[in-house]
């Protein structure tokens, strides 16, 4: 297979992340509507890591159809450690998975932060990658 075409989403770029809940966009919101992406490609995939860290950071992966008014969790867990990007297939032409017409990615430090002075950063990346393969 090739790739016929190609295009990134940057969903965040360098953000603090200090919120215990998901924020699913740069202005930290955590409601329904935000962070959604449509992904009308043949293959999608995340890349996420974390320039910094003081606590573990967790991701949820999470797609919807666009008639439907509820999201589902596609993939979920915790990014280990400062600059170790991963690759992470939501769906694609190598792989028999469910294709959504929409996905977006929630990120939130693992464990409460007493104090925003006690916090330290978490700097974090995270791209959706967006292919058309034949």
């Amino acid at each position: 297979m090739s790739i016929v075409s190609s295009n990134k989403r940057v969903i965040f770029n360098g953000l603090d992340i200090t919120a215990t809940g998901y924020i699913y966009n740069t202005t930290a919101s955590k409601n329904s509507e935000a962070g959604w992406v449509d992904t009308k490609y043949t293959d999608c995939f995340v890349q996420i890591g974390l320039a910094t860290m003081a606590k573990p950071v967790r991701y949820r992966i999470e797609g919807r159809f666009s008639s439907g008014d509820r999201s589902a969790s596609i993939k979920s867990g915790s990014i280990p450690g400062n600059n170790i990007d991963r690759f992470i297939t939501i769906f694609g032409n190598t792989v028999n998975t469910l294709r959504v017409p929409q996905v977006r990615v929630g990120v939130g430090v693992a464990t409460e932060i007493a104090s925003p002075n006690d916090a330290g950063t978490h700097n974090l990346y995270c791209k959706l990658i967006l292919t058309d393969t034949r």
